[in-house]
């Protein structure tokens, strides 16, 4: 089983925190989402917004990006 990590229409309301970071990526307390989902120690895959792809692929490491047209 896979975890599929995706933002909605409503991540518009989370600005500007979600400028520069995925919503997943957003720390509540000390912790991520990203964070407590890779404990679960399942395969983490994620569809961000285009302009956030490079900067997942260098900090969100074990996180695989999917692109628009084909998700596993």
């Amino acid at each position: 089983m896979s975890i599929l990590l995706f933002e909605d229409s409503a991540v518009a309301q989370l600005t500007p925190i979600t400028s520069a970071r995925p919503a997943f990526c957003i720390t509540a307390g000390s912790f991520h989402l990203l964070d407590l989902l890779s404990a679960l120690e399942e395969p983490l895959v994620a569809q961000v917004r285009p302009f956030l792809r490079a900067l997942c692929e260098l900090d969100c490491r074990g996180l695989r990006l999917v692109g628009d047209v084909s998700l596993p």
